[in-house]
C-alpha cells in the first residue's frame, strides 16, 4: 500500500513539473486573447468576488447597465490550467442580459490577490479556456519528430503524428506522468 502511495505522489510531483514548465501568468493570457482592461462605468467597492457577487447594490447597476451573470465564480484552480495560480485567481463573468450564459460574455471581473480588476472580453472567451488549457510540444529523438498536445492542462498528452506513434515510448496518448518521463530523456521544443 506504501508503494502506491509513494507512486502515487511521485506521479503527482511529475504532473506538477509539466505545468512548471509551460506555466503563464494569467495577464499574459489576457492579453494573448484580446481581453482589455477597462474602467466600468459600475462603481465596485467590494474586495472579493463573494463581496460584489452578494452585493445588492452591485446587481441592480448591473441590471440598469442591461448586464448580468448566470454562472457562479469560477476559480482558477478547479480548472485544469497552466496558469500561475499564486494569489489565488477567479474571475465573474458579465453577460449583455438578453443573451444566455452560451453567449460570448461581455465583460470578465478578475480577482487577484483581493484585487477586482475588469476587462471587455473583444474576442471569443473560447479563446481564453484554449490558452490556459492547451499546449502543444515537439519531441525529437531519432530523425523523428513527435507533436503532441494537451487540452486538459497537460494530464493527457495526443500524438498528432499518427505514423510515428509506437506502443511502447511514443504512443498514441501519454499520461502527464509518460509526457514527464519523455521530454527527461529527449530533447523538445515548446510549439505554443
Amino acid at each position: 500500500m506504501i508503494t502506491r502511495y509513494n507512486n502515487y505522489l511521485l506521479i503527482l510531483e511529475n504532473i506538477n513539473s509539466i505545468k512548471e514548465l509551460f506555466k503563464i501568468s494569467i495577464l499574459d493570457v489576457l492579453e494573448a486573447v484580446d481581453i482589455k482592461r477597462i474602467e466600468l462605468s459600475i462603481e465596485i467597492k467590494n474586495d472579493t468576488l463573494e463581496e460584489l457577487k452578494n452585493d445588492k447594490n452591485f446587481k441592480d447597476k448591473l441590471k440598469y447597465k442591461n448586464l448580468t451573470y448566470y454562472s457562479d465564480i469560477v476559480y482558477l484552480k478547479d480548472i485544469e490550467s497552466f496558469v500561475d495560480n499564486t494569489g489565488g485567481i477567479k474571475f465573474l463573468l458579465l453577460y449583455n442580459s438578453n443573451q444566455n450564459e452560451l453567449s460570448n460574455p461581455e465583460y470578465l471581473i478578475l480577482e487577484i490577490s483581493k484585487k477586482l480588476s475588469v476587462y471587455k472580453i473583444v474576442d471569443d472567451f473560447k479563446k481564453f479556456y484554449d490558452k490556459i488549457s492547451n499546449k502543444t510540444i515537439s519531441i525529437k529523438s531519432n530523425n523523428n519528430e513527435y507533436v503532441y498536445i494537451t487540452s486538459n492542462g497537460g494530464l493527457e498528452w495526443n500524438n498528432k503524428n499518427i505514423q510515428t506513434q509506437d506502443d511502447v515510448i511514443f504512443k498514441n496518448v501519454l499520461t502527464a506522468n509518460e509526457m514527464y518521463n519523455l521530454i527527461n530523456r529527449s530533447k523538445y521544443e515548446i510549439v505554443s
